[in-house]
């Protein structure tokens, strides 16, 4: 019987193993891009958890009353004032998703954060006009006139403004599904949930959670 002293890779095998090496290179890439996604996400619903906390806490100093999406003040100072007292006013990264990519800039009490990447619910809160207020104070809601704020969305991931309200309401601003088709919703009873981008958005996503 004869062999091959000497025996090395013919083409074919050669070509085969730099096939295998591609495939395996591939799965491997797409594997460290899902986890690092998900990192991302976690990142992300960490944030909506530490505003819910401050949210929270702004209740309970002011009669249960949820965050004003306008503020009183000279400046265009959103939701920001609210919240962003003492040490929480320098924890800028909690205002920022990780994989974001609009950016807004947002005024506090003594100054400014920038990065602002997450939405009010304006739909639900605060939007209400005023007669005889100033500078687009508006009314405030409290959290029982929340019907069912397990499924009421409080903040979410914002697309374009500080704030999120349904499409055929003025000034329309959308949520952004930008963990994997995904947004991460903080709820008004203060639980993170992701939610998927649904085919129908305005009917399972906007009147469903606004």
């Amino acid at each position: 019987m004869k062999t091959r002293e000497n025996a090395a890779f013919t083409l074919v095998e050669l070509l085969t193993v730099i096939a295998i090496i591609g495939i395996l290179a591939t799965l491997v890439l797409v594997s460290i891009g899902r986890v690092r996604s998900a990192a991302h996400q976690t990142r992300c619903a960490s944030n909506l958890r530490q505003i819910g906390v401050a949210a929270a806490l702004f209740a309970q100093d002011n009669k249960n009353r949820t965050l004003p999406i306008y503020y009183y003040d000279k400046l265009e100072n959103h939701y920001m004032p609210a919240i962003t007292q003492g040490d929480f006013e320098n924890k800028t990264g909690v205002w920022m998703c990780p994989v974001a990519e609009r950016r807004r800039t947002a005024y506090t009490s003594t100054g400014r954060i920038e990065n602002l990447t997450y939405a009010i619910n304006g739909t639900r809160v605060g939007m209400k006009e005023q007669s005889g207020t100033e500078n687009g104070q508006r009314s405030l809601v409290t959290h029982d006139q929340i019907a069912n704020p397990s499924r009421m969305l409080y903040f979410t991931d914002g697309n374009k403004k500080y704030w999120t309200r349904k499409p055929n309401q003025e000034p329309a601003a959308s949520a952004n599904f930008c963990h994997t088709d995904k947004a991460n919703v903080l709820f008004f009873d203060f639980h993170v949930q992701a939610v998927k981008n649904p085919a129908n958005p305005v009917a399972d996503f906007y009147d469903k959670y606004y």
